[in-house]
């Protein structure tokens, strides 16, 4: 497979990526595009820069040596419970390896993400993560950059509806 470096755009749906190669867009399939039969890698080395659309969401950045990937924005509402599931059972692009950030991957997601200082890819609402120490289940905030450091516990999840981000480490 050879890199594909003639990409001038990047376009998102709820449940695909496209990238514009040559004025033609084309579906990322597995970090992939089709060129005229041809599958050619679009990242060869995996995500450098944050924000970076890479398997099937963006870099986001790193926690604890692991590389993020979170999924685009799409409206959804969920316990803590079904979060779990929706992400798990999440397919973006071909990818099917997403699940429930942890609080720190959360983190990560806000800081990029926030409509305050970030890019504005994630409105300002409640965010499950994964994170449990009992008795609490841990979320949080993304209205600015202040808040994607504060996490919020509940301790019975069942009880509360928020919104999730499916990520992936790579």
């Amino acid at each position: 497979m050879t890199t594909h470096s003639n990409v001038s755009g990047v376009w998102k749906t709820n449940t695909n990526i496209y990238v514009n190669v040559s004025g033609v867009w084309k579906e990322v399939v597995n970090g992939y595009v089709n060129v005229s039969g041809v599958w050619k890698e679009v990242h060869s080395s995996g995500p450098s820069v944050i924000g970076e659309v890479y398997g099937g969401g963006y870099y986001v950045g790193e926690v604890y040596g692991q590389k993020i990937i979170a999924a685009p924005y799409f409206q959804n509402s969920a316990t803590r419970s079904q979060a779990i599931t929706a992400c798990e059972s999440y397919v973006l692009s071909g990818y099917s390896d997403w699940v429930l950030p942890t609080i720190w991957e959360l983190e990560a997601v806000c800081v990029w993400g926030n409509t305050d200082t970030g890019s504005g890819e994630y409105p300002g609402i409640w965010y499950w993560s994964s994170t449990f120490q009992s008795p609490n289940y841990f979320y949080k905030r993304f209205p600015s950059m202040s808040w994607c450091t504060n996490s919020f516990a509940v301790t019975d999840p069942v009880m509360y509806t928020m919104s999730y981000i499916p990520i992936r480490r790579v």
